[in-house]
Order: structure tokens, then sequence, then C-alpha cells
């Protein structure tokens, strides 16, 4: 079903978007954020053997700050699902959908599709 696939491409498409756009957001601040403003000043403050783990204690932090901030936005999303209507779903199948009746030989449809008669 060509719609169903259109939407749901859709919504995954633009839900990507979404993800990585507040995902890069909280990154990038939270590390300009905890690492200084200026890396020389970052460079000079730190002596060399630390500067690696206060790197990386500024990432796994900032990426804490991150995934606290994606599972609120996924919170919100599965509350707000909650509150959706539930509407029944079909317990058949309809062998019939989408077939289109031929009531004339494969000459018959090769004349209409050219304009003949």
């Amino acid at each position: 079903n060509a719609p169903a696939l259109s939407l749901h491409m859709f919504c995954r498409t633009f839900s990507g978007v979404w993800g990585v756009t507040i995902g890069s957001a909280v990154l990038q601040n939270e590390l300009q954020r905890r690492l200084s403003r200026t890396l020389p000043e970052f460079f000079a403050s730190h002596p060399e053997g630390s500067l690696r783990s206060s790197v990386q204690t500024a990432f796994a932090e900032s990426l804490k700050v991150l995934w606290e901030v994606l599972i609120g936005i996924a919170a919100l999303g599965w509350l707000v699902s909650l509150l959706m209507k539930g509407l029944p779903l079909h317990s058949y199948t309809d062998e019939r959908w989408a077939v289109k009746a031929t009531s004339g030989s494969k000459n018959d449809e090769k004349e209409a599709a050219s304009g003949d008669s």
C-alpha cells in the first residue's frame, strides 16, 4: 500500500531529523559549557596528563545529559500516545482488495490503452 509506506517513511525521516538536530544541539552546548569557551584556554589550564581525562569526563557528562533529554522526550511521546483513541482492527482479510475486475481479453485492454475502438 503506497500511501501507508509513504507516510511511514516520511514519519521515520522527520523523526530522524529531529533526533539528530536535538541530539547534536544538546551535546554541543553541554561540551561547550563543560570545556572552556576557547580551546587554547582549556589546553593552557590543564597539564598534559590530565587533559585526556578532563575531555573524557566532559564528554561522558555531556552524553549523560543528552540521554536524559532524549528519555524525557520519549516519555512525553509515550504519555501523549496514551491519550490517543483506540480504533478497532479488522479481524478478516478481504481477498478481493485492490483486485481489478477484467471483463475482456488482453486484446481489448490493449485497444483501450491505445485509443482504438
